[in-house]
């Protein structure tokens, strides 16, 4: 296996559920991408890793520490993105107009909201 992709919630059973044995087995070239929770991945180790060459590439959009990642995990070969994916220009503006429309919904049309969460307790 040389890639590895990580997408788990993180509870006591996943905490630094990913460390150096998993990244000694991956062949190279090789990878990580963690996009399920910070600490799940021991970043420490990713870390090391990298400068030890050990690993070619991490990608998160997770951290153990968030909003102030350990400055070491945003260097050259790794990919960082902000932990919401759609905190863009265009997501926030379809945001915006889902928003007005659910409020037209239900104000003017007396409706749902086309996007109902929680609707049981209502």
């Amino acid at each position: 296996m040389n890639y590895l992709s990580i997408n788990t919630p993180r509870d006591t059973t996943t905490m630094n559920m990913i460390n150096s044995d998993h990244i000694d087995k991956l062949a190279k070239p090789n990878g990580i991408v963690n996009t399920g929770r910070g600490g799940i991945v021991n970043g420490d180790v990713i870390i090391e890793a990298l400068k030890l060459g050990a690993l070619d590439f991490y990608g998160t959009d997770v951290f153990n520490s968030e909003p102030n990642p350990n400055p070491e995990l945003i260097r050259q070969n790794v990919i960082a993105t902000p932990h919401t994916a759609a905190n863009s220009a265009a997501a926030q503006h379809q945001v915006a107009l889902d928003i007005i429309m659910q409020l037209q919904e239900v104000l003017q049309s007396n409706a749902p909201p086309s996007y109902l969460v929680n609707s049981s307790h209502l």
